[in-house]
């Protein structure tokens, strides 16, 4: 199916590709900050090892770092697209379940929307991301 995209756009299409891309790794960003916030980390060996003394603590505070500011991006439009949709959606609405659902944005949306409106609400979750993330 095509990809829908609005005319009036106020980020462009590789950067939704990006948002795209980013959401696709959502759920691997939340496991990946899980395994190295509580040690449960990948077995190094027999791996090369590198010329340059290594810092493990210094590595996973930087992978850390940057897991925590793509998840906070994306909670942070979450929390505004719960607050744009407000009362038209019920129950505990996933923002980025129904990104990627049609079927999950008509079942948690009250009065049946058209895929257009889904395509609306994902152009602006995708942006708000963007904007969050400041990659626009």
């Amino acid at each position: 199916m095509r990809e829908y995209f609005p005319k009036s756009s106020e980020i462009s299409k590789d950067v939704y590709k990006q948002v795209k891309a980013i959401l696709e790794g959502h759920d691997r960003l939340k496991q990946e900050r899980l395994n190295i916030m509580y040690g449960s980390g990948k077995d190094m060996a027999g791996l090369p090892r590198r010329n340059v003394p290594s810092d493990p603590t210094r590595d996973k505070a930087i992978r850390l770092s940057y897991i925590n500011e793509r998840l906070d991006g994306i909670g942070q439009a979450c929390i505004s697209m719960r607050a744009w949709l407000g009362d038209k959606v019920s129950g505990e609405f996933s923002p980025v379940k129904a990104f990627w659902s049609y079927g999950y944005f008509s079942s948690q949306h009250k009065g049946g929307p058209c895929r257009r409106t889904w395509n609306n609400f994902k152009y602006r979750f995708a942006a708000l991301i963007a904007y969050n993330l400041n990659i626009f």
